[in-house]
């Protein structure tokens, strides 16, 4: 279900874990805007409660509004394609999964395509994808056939309310807990999935939180000092700490690609659920989706994205005239583009002026808003959401710095309202190298096909420069610079090895896609 928000919250006290759980998930506002949802877990009853739009429209501390239990999930949803067409309410997560031998709940963060290379979507079931199915042997020497993973989807595919990946891989893993324990129908899904994923379950008082093999999608844990969450960013603990600890020290670490943290009566207990042959991180969610106080692989992204902007920085100090880097000033793109601003001036001595653009603070993210949403569509609601100050950048170079640049509509817009407020020149700096190629693993840039992407707009592009110098002509500006992947990947700590750099290279962490989606799908 793409990048949407999770967390999972177990009070050892009894306390009521409503209140913690609608907290979490306003900080967790930025995964998913679409819709939002809560499951409360007490004393062998349970209480969901799914809407469509934001959290605090939804769920509110009034006495009718409470939801009473000592354990729970959330979730907050980000509008993608499903699987197939379905009932767009019961789409909304948590799911609850019930047959006559089990009833949980279920909530995503990714994008799942197929068990043992068999798709999950009816679309394409006949195609070169079920050349690539296989058998699924789980590191414990258990195996899912490919029949057996056939049998289950086609059955699966009758009794589905919805059309997401999440359902579906929930009623899977119920189908199997018909003749085996719960916890090992688990561990013969997980390690057959292709995709990227981070699942939260409630089942019979426990809580489970599951990161793939691969450690596509974040997963953090925490330690309260009364119980224990489980959630996509570091930043709920952070939110949690204040609200309610303020000056304790609540210990939390990334869950580690492959692993499982189930939260019981009994305490903690940490389960492997799938061998990790090697991990390949999400280095979009560095740059854009995670928020800049979230700690990821030991390190806050606000200082991963300052230091790209020194990086860059010394490109610009370098080709720069004095006369140019006098008349010039830096105008991040809020919010994704503070901290990357903050090192381009660092680095370059230009000034730094936050204040020469206005954010309306009520639009929202517009990367994540569906195109169909009735009102302004994406592009025109940047008009609304950013205003230049004339008086700051009039006569100056402006230098405009962001996180990243996909389809560059906004982008083209934004030129133009600088160009309008009376800047002398638009350049433009990106945290993001250039995206080529669409994501099947959870970031919606799926819709649309690698057309929509404005670096795919540039016919001659076999140098990095070469597409810097298209983007700047596509966005008539002055100039435009990109960080590199070589780069990106320095400053982050990662080798190609360990990251998805699908986006960028078109090459995956899993075969099937790269034949389906990535660049040796172009030969």
């Amino acid at each position: 279900m793409a990048d949407c928000g999770i967390v999972g919250i177990f009070a050892k006290d009894h306390e009521n874990v409503y209140e913690k759980l609608v907290h979490s998930l306003h900080v967790l506002q930025h995964r998913g805007e679409d819709a939002c949802g809560i499951l409360v877990y007490n004393n062998g009853e349970t209480h969901l409660e799914r809407k469509e739009g934001l959290v605090s429209s939804n769920f509110h501390f009034t006495e009718e509004a409470y939801m009473y239990g000592d354990r729970g999930i959330g979730h907050t949803r980000y509008p993608t394609t499903n699987l197939d067409n379905g009932c767009s309410s019961c789409d909304i997560q948590p799911i609850e999964i019930c047959y006559d031998w089990i009833r949980f709940h279920i909530a995503h963060n990714g994008t799942i395509t197929s068990l043992c290379g068999i798709p999950l979507s009816n679309k394409g079931k006949d195609d070169k994808y079920l050349d690539m199915a296989r058998d699924c042997h789980s590191f414990e020497g258990k195996t899912l056939t490919i029949e057996e993973a056939k049998i289950l989807i086609d059955k699966v595919r009758e009794e589905m309310d919805g059309g997401t990946d999440t359902e579906m891989v929930g009623r899977i893993i119920a189908h199997l807990s018909k003749n085996m324990d719960f916890e090992d129908a688990v561990k013969l899904v997980i390690p057959g999935l292709t995709g990227s994923f981070a699942l939260i379950m409630q089942v019979d008082g426990k809580i489970i939180g599951i990161r793939d093999p691969y450690g596509i999608r974040p997963l953090v844990f925490g330690r309260l000092p009364d119980g224990y969450v489980l959630a996509s960013e570091s930043c709920v603990l952070n939110e949690l700490r204040k609200l309610y600890y303020m000056g304790e020290r609540i210990p939390k670490n990334d869950v580690k690609p492959g692993n499982g943290i189930i939260l019981s009566d009994d305490g903690v207990k940490v389960m492997r659920f799938a061998e990790s042959q090697r991990t390949a991180f999400c280095i979009f969610e560095d740059a854009y989706f995670s928020r800049p106080d979230s700690k990821i692989r030991g390190q806050i992204l606000s200082s991963f994205r300052q230091r790209c902007g020194e990086k860059l920085g010394e490109r610009l100090k370098s080709e720069f005239t004095l006369k140019d880097a006098e008349e010039s000033i830096i105008i991040p793109i809020p919010d994704g583009g503070i901290p990357f601003a903050v090192g381009l001036s660092k680095t370059t001595k230009i000034p730094l002026m936050s204040h020469g653009l206005i954010r309306d603070k009520y639009t929202g993210r517009t990367f994540i808003r569906a195109e169909d949403t009735k009102g302004l569509n994406r592009a025109d609601l940047v008009l609304r959401k950013l205003s230049f100050l004339h008086d700051v950048i009039e006569d100056k170079v402006v230098i405009l710095a962001d996180d990243s640049i996909v389809r560059g509509t906004t982008t083209k817009k934004v030129s133009f309202m600088a160009a309008e407020a009376g800047a002398k020149d638009v350049i433009w700096c990106f945290n993001f190298p250039p995206i080529s190629y669409t994501c099947p693993l959870g970031i919606e840039m799926f819709k649309g096909g690698r057309d929509q992407f404005i670096a795919n707009q540039i016919v001659d592009k076999d140098k990095h420069y070469k597409i810097e110098a298209g983007i700047a002509e596509i966005l008539r500006v002055k100039s435009a610079y990109y960080m590199t992947i070589d780069d990106y990947l320095e400053q982050l700590g990662l080798t190609f090895g360990e990251a998805c750099t699908g986006c960028i290279s078109g090459v995956y962490p899993f075969d099937e896609l790269n034949e389906l989606y990535g660049c040796k799908s172009d030969q």
